[in-house]
C-alpha cells in the first residue's frame, strides 16, 4: 500500500514563561492547520511540552520552524531573519 504524503507545513512555536503556544501552517497557502496554548505550570513541563510539539514533525512534512524572540538586546530593534551567525 502506497503511503500518502505528508502535508507540507511550516511550525511557528513561542515560548513564554507560563505558557507554550505553537501553529502549524500549510506551507502552500499559510491556512491555519491546527494551534494550540499549552499551559506550564512546573518548568519540568518544558521538555515533555516540545517532545509533543516535536512529534509533529511526524505527523507534517515539515518545511520550516519559527520561535518569537521577544527582545534582540541592543543588536536587534526590529524583526529580523536569523541566520547562522546570529544564533551562536
Amino acid at each position: 500500500m502506497k503511503q500518502q504524503p505528508k502535508q507540507p507545513a511550516i511550525v511557528v512555536i513561542n515560548a513564554g514563561s507560563s505558557s507554550i503556544k505553537y501553529g502549524v501552517y500549510n506551507a502552500d497557502d499559510m491556512s491555519l492547520l491546527e494551534r494550540e496554548k499549552i499551559e506550564i505550570s512546573d518548568p519540568a513541563q518544558y521538555e515533555s511540552s516540545f517532545k509533543d510539539i516535536i512529534d509533529l514533525f511526524d505527523e507534517y512534512d515539515v518545511r520550516g520552524v519559527g520561535h518569537r524572540v521577544v527582545h534582540g538586546g541592543m543588536k536587534y530593534k526590529t524583526a529580523e531573519k536569523l541566520d547562522p551567525e546570529d544564533v551562536k
